[in-house]
């Protein structure tokens, strides 16, 4: 993935770098870096850079750093590196407790050191971590979506960055919306819409990592295709099920009102056998779109959803849910109702009237009427087993038939 500020205490260029505040930002991705001196450069910045600078620009008048940290801040710049010397002999205290205050990392650096080094090892490992990230994305997008009638080659081509394609893998989808407000759309939203999708990108990586997982991915429309290591066992199938819990819970903390789902496929040995992980990791995540209560699945837990979702005659979906939920809808449409996402809510969350009733904002003698007010226009009754169980199915049927 992508360098991250905390990474550049790693390079040997950087043993002499010290954070002197800001330490809840060194987890930024680092895009790039320049060196600036005038303040007015700022207004040039596009977002995730490394910044240095020598004062030589600012000289006897460092009462102008707060101001450029505050614009760093506001241009969303990754962070600020401060050359100390002839020109700043240290970082003024109020400078460091605004940094502090506004959680950007704010670095010194000794004059010492030459910034044509610092700058060029920097530079350099991002174009390599570029490289790298692009031939990966090659090599997953042969895998899923190309030719993968040479799979030695690809093996091969995985191998030289410490991939190895010729254990067990299995396909695992995540798919992200709901970022981007309806009927709103300008440059601002969606450079917010891409930061948060880079955002679910590093969780994701980094989740799997805490997990003992090295992954090649790829994004791909309104989604992140996966292939991640597994055996087939109960304790692996237990763990990528716990990282997806950790991802589901990580971006709902952090990116609100993204709304994410997970489903993932069985273990495949050889990579030609990926495609069909890949389908089935599809079946899980449309499953995932619809259950309502449950946002991540895997293909061995779908149960009936297998049978469910593989009927390959569309029309005979419809006209099931036309039969059963038919009169709902229409009963809605006329009066303005709410009658069929009453149902749903009531079926998704095994029928507890005081959970459905605070889910909906209603009264539970509200939902109690609307609950009878579904069993006259339907025809059946919600306490019968084998209606309620059509009507469930009806349900997720309708979830399917609008994705």
């Amino acid at each position: 993935m992508a360098l991250k500020l905390k990474d550049l205490f790693q390079l040997p260029h950087m043993k002499d770098l010290r954070l002197v505040a800001g330490s809840p930002g060194l987890d930024r991705t680092l895009h790039w870096v320049h060196v600036v001196e005038l303040p007015d450069v700022m207004h040039w910045t596009l977002g995730g850079e490394l910044l240095f600078m020598t004062g030589i620009g600012i000289r006897d008048n460092l009462a102008q750093l707060p101001r450029i940290v505050e614009a760093c801040a506001q241009r969303k710049v990754a962070g600020l590196v401060l050359n100390v010397g002839p020109y700043i002999p240290a970082t003024p205290p109020e400078v460091i407790e605004l940094a502090e205050k506004m959680a950007f990392p704010l670095f010194e650096l000794p004059w010492e050191v030459k910034l044509v080094e610092v700058t060029k090892e920097i530079c350099n490992h991002i174009m390599s971590q570029q490289i790298e990230e692009k031939s990966i994305q090659d090599i997953l997008e042969s895998i899923l979506y190309g030719d993968c009638s040479q799979p030695e080659l690809l093996i091969s081509r995985a191998a030289l960055y410490d991939y190895d394609l010729a254990k067990p893998h299995r396909v695992l989808f995540i798919r992200y919306g709901g970022s981007l407000p309806p009927g709103k759309a300008n440059l601002a939203i969606e450079q917010k819409v891409l930061e948060d999708k880079l955002k679910l990108q590093q969780i994701v990586h980094d989740t799997f990592h805490r997990g003992g997982k090295k992954v090649l991915s790829t994004a791909r429309s309104d989604r992140l295709a996966l292939l991640i290591p597994a055996d087939g066992s109960m304790q692996e199938a237990q763990q990528v099920e716990a990282i997806a819990q950790s991802i589901l819970q990580t971006a709902q903390e952090k990116l609100k009102p993204m709304q994410i789902h997970i489903g993932w496929g069985s273990p495949f040995d050889q990579l030609p056998s990926a495609k069909q992980s890949q389908e089935q990791a599809e079946l899980a995540l449309k499953v995932a779109m619809t259950s309502g209560k449950k946002h991540y699945f895997g293909y061995e837990s779908l149960g009936f959803y297998k049978v469910l979702f593989n009927v390959s005659n569309r029309k005979e979906l419809e006209s099931f849910r036309s039969e059963v939920l038919g009169p709902l809808n229409e009963y809605d449409k006329r009066h303005g109702g709410e009658l069929l996402p009453t149902l749903t809510a009531f079926l998704e969350d095994t029928e507890n009237l005081s959970i459905v009733a605070e889910k909906l904002h209603i009264h539970r003698n509200t939902l109690r009427y609307r609950l009878q007010k579904v069993e006259e226009i339907t025809g059946r009754n919600l306490g019968d087993t084998q209606d309620r169980m059509h009507l469930f199915f009806a349900t997720i049927v309708d979830k399917y038939l609008s994705l």
